[in-house]
């Protein structure tokens, strides 16, 4: 590769990044330091920003992740799909299963009556 495409692709690199000229500096080293090795299959996760939505919890815009994930934290929400199972302790008896259909039957029949 001659240098005039070398220069063209590390301007596009540190265009395309947008971040401080330091760390695309290093950035750029390090992925040329990846190729040099055949390590093209170390690619970085890059996620795009999330559309800005109006919360349906307080009205307000929410304009990134980092916005939501803190919006949703604060006011003890959590997205459906993306909760964490809850693992339970203890398998409950027999005797309480009976007790817990019994009591559901009751609920049910007072509200149908």
């Amino acid at each position: 590769m001659d240098v005039s495409a070398i220069g063209t692709k590390k301007q596009w690199w540190l265009d395309f990044w947008n971040i401080p000229e330091s760390e695309a500096e290093a950035a750029w080293k390090l992925k040329l330091e990846l190729d040099a090795r055949g390590c093209h299959e170390a690619h970085f996760g890059v996620m795009s920003d999330i559309q800005p939505y109006k919360s349906q919890i307080t009205g307000e815009m929410i304009t990134s992740r980092s916005t939501h994930r803190a919006h949703l934290k604060e006011h003890g929400v959590v997205e459906v799909g993306n909760e964490q199972p809850k693992v339970r302790t203890s398998e409950r008896t027999k005797q309480e299963k009976q007790d817990l259909r019994r009591e559901i039957a009751a609920r049910l029949d007072s509200k149908r009556s």
